[in-house]
């Protein structure tokens, strides 16, 4: 898409997608409104308006994205105290909730350390890999809900996103292993007092000190007299208990 000169800023490239989308926009209507008027009606307009609209706004996303090719200078930082030089630009295809989109960015390599990096692709949260943010929240969610075949064929029917099974499945460990991991730092944070963990708001009216003991490790038993059956260890079950605390107390703690 070519932006008229002086409209190079964020509104002039907003002001041109708009203009540019304005005849399609209008000719997915006039489908929309034909559609109404087939045997299928509303079901067949809902399917003609979501089809063209994710193809509309996957396109407008690309050309959106685009115009930042990511040129960050002739050298950035790698991360590891060394600096990369810039070689060129490489293509990377992004699946978004609106359907794969081509994104050229500028590529960087760093000698020091023997690999490539696209800053580009840290600033839009697609660093790791080649999954939108919001589409891998989406899918994570659908992966949390159901397995991961499940999760796939969901996706592709409410959202019409189309991802394979094997995808979801990589995108929701990756992210559950970063989640993870965050959880673990966070932990360590606060375990130091370097972090202090903000309450609720608004303040729960109760809240429960609970300690769920069960499975815990138990010395090995005696066998009774006169039975010459060799000791062994094993667990006691211990019932859960709890009880209420006050809220002041800013207390919610559970320990297994």
């Amino acid at each position: 898409m070519r932006i008229p000169p002086g409209r190079e800023g964020k509104g002039g490239l907003g002001e041109a997608l708009a203009a540019e989308k304005a005849a399609e926009i209008g000719r997915l209507a006039a489908e929309a409104a034909r559609a109404l008027s087939c045997e299928a009606g509303l079901g067949a307009a809902e399917a003609v308006l979501r089809a063209g609209l994710l193809k509309l706004g996957g396109a407008m996303l690309g050309e959106a994205l685009s115009a930042d090719p990511g040129y960050r200078g002739p050298r950035v930082g790698c991360g590891h105290g060394h600096e990369a030089a810039f070689t060129g630009y490489r293509e990377k295809v992004i699946a978004t909730v609106l359907g794969p989109v081509a994104l050229r960015r500028a590529w960087y390599h760093c000698a020091g350390c023997g690999h490539g990096l696209a800053p580009r692709d840290a600033e839009l949260g697609a660093a790791e890999g080649s999954m939108s943010p919001g589409l891998a929240a989406m899918s994570d969610k659908a992966a949390a809900a159901v397995p991961f075949a499940q999760a796939a064929g969901l996706l592709e029917d409410l959202a019409g996103i189309s991802l394979t099974v094997k995808r979801v499945e990589r995108a929701a460990e990756a992210d559950g292993a970063a989640q993870a991991t965050a959880s673990r730092a966070r932990a360590a944070l606060i375990a130091r007092r370097k972090l202090v963990p903000l309450p609720p708001d608004p303040l729960p009216d109760k809240l429960y000190a609970v300690i769920d003991g069960t499975g815990v490790p138990s010395p090995p038993r005696r066998p009774p007299a006169g039975r010459a059956r060799a000791p062994t260890a094993g667990t006691t079950a211990i019932r859960s208990a709890s009880g209420p605390t006050s809220s002041r107390s800013k207390l919610a703690w559970r320990r297994r």
